[in-house]
């Protein structure tokens, strides 16, 4: 995590952190929803969130495009407006607040992608649903060898581990379940037949 310095007017002295528009400007009034990526002490970004109308935007947009980052226009704050951002919006709504690692990382979609169309191919021959179960157990043998093997002592850590992983995929599925709420329009388009 990127330990830059800002002066906060109204926390003084702070680490800086980014806040999409919306967030920076009506998280502490109304629930616009949070989602904040887990930033690694390792990693050189910012600790950042954005607001559930620019997840919209992102999963409509299959990653931070141009208009994904106009959308957010990451604002300047520091990190203690972003705590205080979050706590309202848990006060909020705490269901649409999500803290997770993130997701959307242009590399992670391409591997999920790539998961996805072999999970089409099996679909050809048994059904989605039989190829969703596939995918599904798939997943958690996949996560909980990844678990094991990253794990200091799995044994003190089963139930932690277990919260985590489960929690990353109630948010990862609502955001998807709602990006095809949101636009069932796109996805679901009658090809055109016109010549």
């Amino acid at each position: 995590m990127s330990d830059i310095p800002i002066d906060c007017q109204e926390h003084g002295p702070s680490t800086k952190a980014l806040l999409c528009q919306h967030l920076h400007r009506d998280g502490r009034q109304k629930a616009c929803g949070l989602i904040e990526p887990l930033v690694d002490e390792e990693d050189e970004e910012l600790p950042h969130a954005w607001c559930s109308d620019c997840q919209a935007v992102l999963g409509a947009e299959n990653g931070w495009t141009e208009a994904a980052e106009q959308s957010a226009s990451m604002t300047a704050a520091c990190l203690r407006c972003l705590e205080v951002v979050r706590e309202a919006q848990l006060a909020f709504d705490s269901e649409q607040v999500f803290i997770a690692r993130d997701q959307q990382d242009d590399a992670s979609i391409e591997r999920a992608d790539a998961f996805i169309q072999f999970a089409n191919k099996l679909a050809e021959h048994s059904s989605i649903a039989e190829s969703s179960q596939s995918l599904l157990i798939a997943a958690s043998r996949f996560n909980a060898y990844d678990a094991l093997t990253t794990a200091d002592d799995i044994s003190a850590d089963r139930q932690a581990l277990i919260d985590e992983y489960c929690e990353a995929y109630r948010q990862s599925f609502i955001q998807n379940l709602d990006d095809y709420i949101n636009h069932a329009d796109v996805y679901f388009a009658e090809p055109d037949q016109s010549e």
